[in-house]
């Protein structure tokens, strides 16, 4: 069906408007009483409509329907349908000016996205050539998680908290490395703490599970 404000139409071939959606003429009912060849719809009928006419939006893709009616038989002569047709091209080229930009609005979106994850890519691509360049280099374990660190900062994270398990068993904190200044008094006070593997915080979880 067409819907119009707080009116439903029908849309098939046989109804002046249906028959308007798939013909490229102005679709003219003179005088529905007298000559029925398309039934002006009962919502209008009910409002005293006797004669009008419906012309399709849109080419070559239908995108609606203009329709005026009278309540009395009306023969619309060709000033009358050229002025009802400059309103459909009107209305024709306004929905094809916001589909248009629409679609371009849509073009700059996926490009700039596809320009993020390239970004990404480059970004994921330069901190594994460089935590390989780090594991490479066979430091001590403290210095090889704290260079790790640093490069994960602001690689991949704001923020990186390394813990080392000590070969007898407890954890010892290493460092913490913010790159928000403003967070400086945290990082020193999370310095000071090491972890307790007995509690359900993601750090002590992280050194149980692996």
């Amino acid at each position: 069906p067409v819907v119009g404000a707080d009116v439903t139409l029908d849309a098939n071939v046989d109804s002046q408007v249906g028959y308007a959606v798939f013909s490229r003429e102005p679709v003219i009912v003179t005088d529905v009483d007298r000559a029925p060849q398309f039934g002006i719809p009962d919502e209008f009928r009910r409002r005293g409509a006797r004669g009008g006419i419906a012309i399709r939006i849109g080419s070559p893709a239908p995108r609606g329907v203009l329709v005026a009616y009278d309540a009395e038989p009306r023969r619309f002569d060709e000033g009358e349908v050229e002025f009802l047709a400059g309103i459909v091209a009107i209305l024709a080229s306004a929905y094809e000016r916001h589909r248009l930009e629409r679609d371009r609005t849509e073009l700059i979106a996926r490009d700039e996205l596809r320009r993020d994850e390239a970004q990404v890519a480059a970004r994921r691509s330069a901190f594994l050539a460089q935590t390989s360049t780090v594991l490479d280099a066979a430091l001590e374990p403290e210095t090889t998680l704290f260079s790790l660190a640093r490069l994960a900062v602001p690689a991949m994270a704001d923020c990186a908290i390394v813990d080392l398990v000590e070969d007898e068993g407890y954890v010892r904190r290493i460092d913490v490395i913010d790159i928000d200044p403003m967070r400086r008094s945290d990082a020193d006070a999370l310095r000071r703490v090491a972890p307790d593997l007995k509690t359900e915080g993601p750090f002590p979880r992280a050194i149980r599970t692996g």
